[in-house]
């Protein structure tokens, strides 16, 4: 099984995927580039690494899937 590198992110506005909203504050654990992808459009800040099997929600479906 690959492991995949995952950040824990904090929302910094509100955010809109799928059709479900998160509000500003909310902290995401995501796949490495899509967490990059919130960081880079200043939506999110970083708020701690975490690897693959690290027990937390998350949420699977980020932007750009």
């Amino acid at each position: 099984m690959d492991k995949q590198t995952t950040k824990k992110v904090e929302l910094l506005k509100q955010h809109e995927h799928a059709g479900r909203k998160y509000p500003a504050g909310s902290e995401l654990t995501l796949p490495e580039g899509k967490a990059n992808w919130l960081i880079g459009i200043k939506a999110a800040k970083e708020v701690g690494a975490v690897s693959a099997e690290a027990g937390s929600q998350s949420d699977t479906g980020g932007p750009g899937a």
